[in-house]
């Protein structure tokens, strides 16, 4: 079961990543061709992501799935 912690962090990256190109929630679920509120969810650590999606969502913030991976895995490093 992947923990809360994992979920929190990724959506904290993919919304930070997502401000930094200044790309509304609404305007990235179009890119990604998902429901905002889908986004929404993701962004708040409340829904776990599908391959698939984690590369679409990583294309769209011009980034790779990998560097995502590294990014969460360093946050989760801090933090303990």
């Amino acid at each position: 079961m992947i923990s809360n912690a994992i979920l929190k962090v990724l959506g904290e990256t993919i919304r930070q990543r997502r401000s930094d190109l200044n790309i509304s929630q609404e305007k990235f679920a179009e890119m990604c061709n998902v429901h905002r509120t889908y986004i929404s969810q993701i962004e708040r650590g409340l829904k776990s992501v599908s391959v698939k999606i984690l590369f679409s969502l990583a294309e769209n913030l011009n980034t790779t799935p990998s560097e995502l991976i590294k990014e969460i895995e360093k946050k989760l490093n801090e933090k303990e």
